[in-house]
């Protein structure tokens, strides 16, 4: 077999599994992270939002802190409405119109979808660790 063909089929499987991976795994859509406040304020929260301009313990823009768990769920008791997202405050603030009056939050860069989703679902699964 000559040299350039022996490796073909390697190629295609790591193109194959480059692919699935890209797509976002074998044909699920669900997001299977898991929707706690430990994970929201860890993975989204705390990188997004508490760094040393806006709400971290060093900042404290506007009250709010979101460098900790448990400076998290100090302040989320007062944003969120458990198992309505529609009427918690820090979904509305991360889903703002950018054109609108009222800034949408992180000002510097929104959060991507999916994480805005794990938030409203975290939200209306009536925010798991929050209480």
């Amino acid at each position: 077999m000559p040299e350039r063909l022996r490796y073909r089929p390697r190629m295609y499987r790591l193109a194959l599994v480059l692919g699935v991976i890209a797509l976002g795994g074998c044909g699920t859509t669900e997001d299977d992270r898991p929707a706690t406040l430990e994970y929201i304020t860890t993975t989204i929260l705390a990188p997004a939002c508490a760094n040393a301009q806006c709400h971290s313990a060093f900042k404290n823009e506007s009250g709010y802190e979101f460098d900790t768990v448990e400076h998290a769920k100090a302040e989320l008791e007062f944003l969120v409405v458990p198992g309505d997202r529609n009427a918690s405050f820090l979904y509305e603030v991360i889903t703002r119109d950018p054109a609108g009056d009222l800034p949408r939050m992180p000002y510097d860069q929104p959060l991507p979808d999916p994480e805005i989703e794990l938030i409203g679902r975290w939200i209306d699964e009536g925010a798991v660790g929050l209480q």
